[in-house]
């Protein structure tokens, strides 16, 4: 649970140093679910948060959040059906709705990643 509790606080502190507000889905593969996020994301991202071995989804495909208020949080999940590592991952969005991912862990890249170079490529 450390792991996971240092990388929600990591997310939350880049978030709140950045105005990276816009989040989506990149991909899903019915285990590993990667959520981008950026100002504008139609250039670049600067967040990619990878949810591995997920067991259940509730969240929109794209939404925004408020840097300023934490908006990545954590829990435990006890359930019978999911190992004893299993968590949810919920983030609220700017319209104080709750998107929520039960997974067993999360990986965290901070890095800016673009789309296309200043040629147009």
């Amino acid at each position: 649970m450390t792991d996971i509790k240092n990388i929600v606080e990591k997310i939350n502190r880049f978030l709140g140093n950045s105005n990276c507000s816009d989040f989506q889905i990149k991909s899903f593969d019915g285990f590993r679910l990667h959520l981008i996020g950026s100002f504008d994301l139609c250039y670049y991202h600067e967040i990619e948060i990878i949810f591995n071995d997920v067991y259940k989804i509730a969240m929109e495909t794209s939404f925004v959040i408020d840097c300023n208020k934490n908006p990545f949080q954590f829990r435990k999940i006890e359930n019978a059906r999911c190992s004893s590592e299993t968590i949810e991952i919920i983030i609220t969005d700017d319209t104080n709705a709750e998107q929520s991912i039960v997974c067993e862990n999360l990986d965290l890249v901070i890095e800016r990643v673009k789309y296309h170079d200043s040629t147009g490529n």
